[in-house]
């Protein structure tokens, strides 16, 4: 009988524990787990909104993708073992994502929780759509896309600094204020970077709504 071996974010090297399970003979992995335990209070009471004798709860649905993403990013580039991505799955692009980043499937539970069984047939359908807008023939073409992406850019000797299509900027000035390194400023309505005070840290790339900027 096949053994996927789940492994939580709390308190564990997530890398170390999926070398650890591989060792001791795992089939695959499951990451990850909700998170926790946490704390929601309700203002009006004061009181924390979830039961039990603490009213602690547990984190899961869309705040938890980032982080399992990240833990699978890092474990699908060190362990050779099929990983499930769980945690924050609730729409098509999510699921492409956790493909991209190394899983070999994807998981479910929360949106389904809160939208019904539905979820899956509708996840389903926008992967296949998203599929389709972007190009690709096939699942097979985004998994693990990202890991061979960032393998090839980690080969090239480039600048960290973002790269600015002038053209496509807006002047909304976002990025400006979300940069604080003074690394880019906006000039008669046009972005204008510093690539040599830049840090590399892309904060102003995620600000972008017209997509002006892009990671080099």
């Amino acid at each position: 009988m096949p053994v996927f071996v789940k492994l939580s974010p709390l308190g564990r090297e997530m890398v170390a524990a999926a070398q650890a399970a591989h060792e001791a003979g795992a089939d695959g992995l499951a990451l990850i787990n909700s998170f926790g335990p946490c704390l929601a209070i309700d203002p009006e009471t004061a009181l924390p909104l979830l039961g039990g004798k603490d009213g602690y709860g547990w984190l899961s649905g869309p705040a938890l993708k980032p982080l399992a993403l990240r833990c699978i990013y890092d474990v699908a580039r060190t362990v050779p073992l099929p990983i499930l991505g769980v945690g924050g799955v609730s729409r098509g692009v999510d699921a492409i994502e956790m493909l991209m980043v190394g899983a070999s499937a994807v998981q479910v539970c929360t949106a389904a929780i809160l939208r019904g069984p539905s979820v899956y047939g509708e996840i389903a359908a926008q992967m296949d759509a998203w599929l389709r807008a972007h190009g690709y023939e096939s699942i097979g073409e985004v998994q693990g896309l990202t890991l061979k992406k960032v393998r090839q850019r980690s080969a090239r000797t480039e600048g960290v600094a973002p790269v600015l299509d002038v053209e496509e900027c807006t002047g909304c000035g976002l990025c400006e204020a979300s940069c604080v390194y003074d690394a880019i400023r906006v000039v008669d309505t046009k972005a204008v970077l510093d690539a040599a005070a830049c840090s590399g840290c892309g904060l102003c790339v995620t600000r972008c709504r017209p997509r002006a900027l892009r990671m080099n």
